[in-house]
């Protein structure tokens, strides 16, 4: 009778130690983001004085260094927010492939059949996190915190003018006229891959900078160069994935 005892008993530690190691396997994440490829320069229909000609530009990338930024960031995050991962950024994907991340998620629900889910289920990948663009109601606001200055939608990335709103730096004193707001509207998705439950945190964040005097006068588009506004939107990527990811993680 002991021995039986002793046997049973050494049986549910094994299993007791079997489900806490599987409860505790170490996560194997990948990482995927298409959010970069386009920068969209909206501008204020109602105002003049812009060098652009046209509501709305769209500005194909030469290559992916917005979303390896993402993706970079991410992956730092990912770091902090889940230590014992292993984490692998993906290629950056070509928009509308059967790898696209958009593709991955339609209603809230993992779509079936998704090539990229599959592919990762059986890589022995354990979740997957999607950077998308997210379109939404622009609300862009001044670095004083009031209310929003925008009009209309802004989606993805890229840069909203409005060469006609009168500005004052609360600092100096200084007005000037027509603001240029880089802006990041993007959806990041945690996808168990197990359970194929999905996790949505939404980001819709700008910085603004007042127009500035150039070439052709004081223009929004002017006031920064195209080094300033890359390292600006470099700069919204990093602060807004690093708080959104641990989000993602965070139990209900």
């Amino acid at each position: 009778m002991r021995r039986l005892f002793i046997a049973l008993f050494v049986l549910a530690a094994a299993l007791a130690a079997t489900a806490h190691a599987q409860t505790l396997a170490p996560a194997k994440i990948a990482i995927s983001s298409l959010v970069g490829d386009t920068l969209t320069v909206s501008v204020y229909r109602g105002a003049t004085g812009t060098n652009l000609s046209n509501a709305s530009n769209i500005l194909k990338m030469p290559g992916p260094l917005l979303d390896i930024a993402v993706l970079k960031a991410a992956q730092e995050a990912l770091g902090k927010a889940a230590p014992d991962a292993t984490v692998f950024p993906l290629k950056v994907a070509v928009a509308g492939s059967n790898v696209d991340p958009a593709a991955v998620v339609a209603d809230d629900k993992v779509v079936a059949g998704n090539v990229l889910v599959d592919a990762l289920r059986q890589q022995g990948f354990t979740h997957l996190v999607t950077a998308t663009k997210y379109r939404h109601t622009n609300v862009v606001r001044l670095a004083d915190g009031g209310p929003s200055t925008g009009r209309g939608q802004l989606e993805g990335m890229g840069f909203y003018v409005d060469p006609s709103l009168r500005v004052q730096n609360t600092s100096t004193g200084e007005r000037s006229e027509g603001i240029v707001a880089p802006y990041l509207y993007i959806q990041l998705r945690l996808v168990d891959l197990a359970t194929m439950e999905v996790r949505t945190q939404t980001i819709t964040a700008n910085s603004v900078a007042a127009a500035a005097q150039n070439r052709t006068g004081m223009d929004a588009w002017g006031a920064l160069t195209a080094e300033e506004k890359m390292k600006a939107a470099e700069s919204l990527i990093n602060a807004n994935v690093a708080q959104a990811i641990p989000a993602l993680f965070a139990r209900k």
